[in-house]
């Protein structure tokens, strides 16, 4: 099983049904709306979070694009905070190539973080840190 896939396991355990009839209300999802069409599992921040934190150590790029391929939410929010973790380790490793990298692929995935929760649980610490240390 890939880190991608245990990650997913792990957050649809998660999922409660009545909770994803509330979020796709609270995030007009019904037609015509600026949620329009996006699924939900019913999962938790703080669970999503606390799966995130278990695997933050290990996970790559490679899994953050695969979660970030995910039609519900909740498994391509656990991308974009995995993508976090990413950005952090290659802040600290130092190497301004990485990080850079880890900039770029975030701007190329963009559109997967659909909704206002999305960008901004992420948008401050990649891109916001990136632009604090890059003004021009």
């Amino acid at each position: 099983m890939t880190l991608s896939s245990e990650i997913e396991r792990r957050v649809r355990e998660g999922a409660d049904p009545g909770q994803a009839s509330v979020l796709m209300r609270f995030f007009k999802t019904a037609p015509g709306e600026y949620g329009e069409g996006d699924c939900f599992l019913g999962v938790r921040v703080p669970f999503v979070r606390s799966v995130v934190k278990d695997f933050r150590r290990r996970v790559s790029i490679d899994d953050v694009r695969a979660l970030l391929a995910s039609k519900w939410h909740e498994i391509r929010l656990a991308g974009l905070l995995s993508l976090v973790e990413v950005y952090k380790r290659e802040k600290r490793g130092g190497r301004e190539s990485d990080l850079r990298g880890v900039v770029d692929f975030y701007l190329s995935v963009i559109d997967r973080g659909n909704n206002w929760d999305l960008v901004d649980v992420i948008a401050p610490k990649i891109l916001g840190d990136w632009l604090v240390d890059h003004p021009d």
